[in-house]
């Protein structure tokens, strides 16, 4: 198996980055501060570029029935990181959104925060689930810009098998 792409090092080390603030005394200030906000707008670039650097190998795992269990591990491993950034961008973006947002917008209730927060991971989920979709299915040949867009079919998630569950290994 491969090792870890560009994308997947720097998430790393967003995953560290963000670790690190929040053990400070002063997290939550650093954390509602627009430089956090700015690395999570920049590690939301950089995970859906490192989804789409690793679902090749995804797709070749499945291919290929020599695929070893530590080379499955390996991929969720990938996914486990994977996940770990989306729960931190989405409950980072739902807590900078209900500060700068909501609070501002009077008369406005505040929904359930794990529900919230929940919704926007999947909503996320949803949207690179259809990306990949049409990778898998050869309707975008480099990435957003090779899409065929005479054809507006419409992906919805209970069409297709989510592609950031956890991996299993392919029966022989």
């Amino acid at each position: 198996m491969a090792s870890l792409t560009h994308s997947e090092v720097c998430l790393q080390k967003f995953l560290r980055y963000y670790e690190d603030i929040n053990a400070l005394p002063d997290a939550n200030e650093l954390l509602a501060s627009e430089t956090t906000m700015e690395e999570v707008l920049k590690a939301d670039q950089t995970l859906t570029d490192a989804i789409v650097e690793v679902f090749p190998l995804v797709l070749m795992a499945y291919e290929d029935p020599s695929t070893t269990t530590e080379q499955w591990e390996e991929l969720d491993s990938r996914r486990q990181r994977f996940m770990e950034t989306i729960d931190i961008l989405a409950t980072h973006c739902y807590h900078y959104l209900h500060k700068h947002v909501i609070l501002s917008s009077a008369g406005v209730e505040s929904e359930n925060e794990e529900r919230a927060i929940a919704r926007l991971k999947a909503n996320y989920l949803d949207h690179m689930n259809a990306y990949l979709n049409a990778v898998a299915d050869g309707e975008l040949e480099n990435g957003y810009e090779g899409s065929d867009e005479s054809e507006d079919r419409d992906y919805t998630p209970q069409d297709n098998a989510s592609v950031m569950e956890p991996v299993q290994e392919k029966e022989i």
